[in-house]
């Protein structure tokens, strides 16, 4: 239970909760994000590794698809699960084309994953994304040339950090979930945020901050809007 005021940070249903990365390209995206990791973070090892490629719905090329579709069927051998189709229309019950092939993948096979996505750009451009891979890794913020107003947070704050699910894809993308260890009124949280920013591999956004306000126990915390933006420019 936090005992003072944080703010936090998560975007919101209109956003798909969350961002897409600054930088196109695989490689360049995730190379922004391990930057941002090791400048500013205590990061964990990715879990919940899940691989995903897309079966061809009307709308795609399938004869663009198909030999991208069976090459990874050959590489990753049989999906951990499988959709065979798209959906469902509700009048007729016709089922549209389209679904997915998915595998459950290990840490061990983490960096070899992202070479193989790599390796295969430009992937189509596809509906629904020809081929993706989703991973979350938690971490806290760390004392670093990167974030020197940190040193300002009051001792009996939250350490702060947070979370990303990324999805490296054609489109790479981030849910990000970010605890701010300063009340919303301390002057240091403008120079955090700012420091932030510059590292950060998306970009935030105002209306997606939050006050994190404690109560007695923590079911009667409360969550308030931002009286102003913290956001600069």
């Amino acid at each position: 239970m936090h005992t003072r005021e944080f703010v936090s940070y998560f975007p919101s249903k209109s956003t798909g909760f969350g961002h897409a990365l600054r930088r196109r390209g695989i490689q360049r995206a995730w190379d922004d994000v391990q930057r941002f990791y090791a400048s500013c973070t205590d990061v964990t090892e990715p879990s919940d590794l899940e691989l995903e490629v897309a079966r061809p719905t009307k709308w795609d090329d399938e004869a663009a698809m198909w030999p991208h579709i069976e090459q990874a069927l050959e590489h990753f051998g049989t999906p951990t699960s499988e959709v065979l189709y798209g959906s469902q229309d509700w009048k007729t019950g016709e089922l549209h084309k389209g679904g997915r092939y998915s595998w459950k993948r290990s840490r061990s096979q983490f960096e070899g994953d992202i070479a193989y996505l790599v390796a295969g750009e430009p992937w189509p451009k596809t509906a629904m994304g020809m081929i993706s891979l989703r991973f979350t890794q938690s971490f806290k913020w760390k004392q670093s040339p990167a974030l020197p107003s940190l040193a300002r947070a009051h001792p009996g704050s939250p350490r702060g950090g947070g979370a990303f699910t990324i999805w490296l894809s054609r489109k790479c993308f981030v849910q990000p979930d970010l605890s701010i260890p300063f009340a919303h009124d301390e002057p240091a949280i403008l120079d955090f945020l700012s420091e932030l920013q510059v590292h950060l591999p998306f970009r935030m956004h105002n209306n997606h901050f939050r006050r994190q306000v404690p109560g007695k126990t923590p079911e009667t915390g409360k969550v308030r809007k931002m009286p102003f933006p913290v956001l600069l420019g």
